[in-house]
């Protein structure tokens, strides 16, 4: 199967409401655990967004609906 070449110039896709909410803790789950990995701060940043209660998980649900909306009005002027 041969790869598709992507067009620089597209916009990007919008992350999605989760990858929303590692980007904004990762830092701090990052200086809570200094001597884990990677993969072991994103598990940890997993089994906090199940904890999260579904009001603040909202904010971030919020973040990617915007997003998305941003990205429908690019493409269709792409």
């Amino acid at each position: 199967r041969k790869k598709q070449n992507r067009d620089p110039n597209a916009p990007k896709r919008p992350r999605n409401a989760f990858l929303m909410y590692c980007k904004s803790q990762r830092d701090q789950a990052r200086e809570e655990n200094q001597n884990k990995g990677f993969q072991d701060v994103t598990r940890i940043l997993s089994q906090k967004w199940k904890d999260l209660p579904n009001e603040e998980k909202q904010k971030y649900y919020d973040m990617y609906n915007k997003e998305k909306q941003r990205y429908e009005i690019e493409m269709s002027s792409y």
